[in-house]
């Protein structure tokens, strides 16, 4: 980088150091929008049919300068209790099929309305913050330890605070009546 130097009188001169930059600055990623399908610029809302599915995807959506592992979770949730309905970490796609056996056998056990998030960070999560896919709140980085920044909780994930994470889309999907699961 550079460096600076003092000279005072006939004295002599001190020469600082080069001024480097620390390798353990973990750079900001920036979000590709329009790589992530189906546009979460365009529309929020979408709607199926038991007996349809809906794939998602965030291929290439997030480029980081470091050159870091990017990590995308998603995860599907009931509005009105906040349980976690799915999560499935480390997949650049999802597809949602409301007749999967986790929503039960004929998609009885879902809402007639589910939020579903993709999330991405630059490092792996510690752990998962909700064991048991219990009711979590609204996905908003929170540091988990008084004093000096232990992790941060995003959604249903614990990172660690050097972890640069976002939501990289957000969707409304409401099942609607008719079709079926055969």
């Amino acid at each position: 980088m550079g460096s600076f130097v003092v000279c005072a009188g006939l004295t002599g001169c001190l020469v600082a150091p080069p001024i480097e930059r620390q390798d353990d600055v973990n750079d900001p990623f920036t979000v590709l929008a329009s790589r992530i399908q189906p546009s979460p610029e365009a529309d929020h809302s979408l709607s199926l049919q038991l007996g349809q599915t809906l794939q998602f995807s965030a291929i290439d959506a997030v480029s980081d300068p470091d050159g870091d592992r990017i990590f995308t979770f998603w995860y599907v949730r009931n509005p009105s209790t906040d349980e976690i309905l799915d999560d499935r970490p480390s997949f650049e796609t999802y597809v949602f099929n409301p007749c999967e056996r986790r929503f039960g056998s004929d998609g009885a056990d879902l809402p007639p309305q589910v939020f579903l998030e993709v999330l991405a960070s630059d490092r792996d999560p510690l752990q998962q913050a909700a064991a048991d896919h219990d009711a979590v709140d609204d996905v908003v980085d929170e540091v988990v330890d008084e004093g000096a920044c232990a992790e941060q909780k995003v959604g249903v994930y614990r990172f660690p605070c050097e972890a640069n994470v976002a939501t990289l889309g957000w969707w409304w999907v409401t099942i609607a009546q008719g079709g079926s699961c055969q």
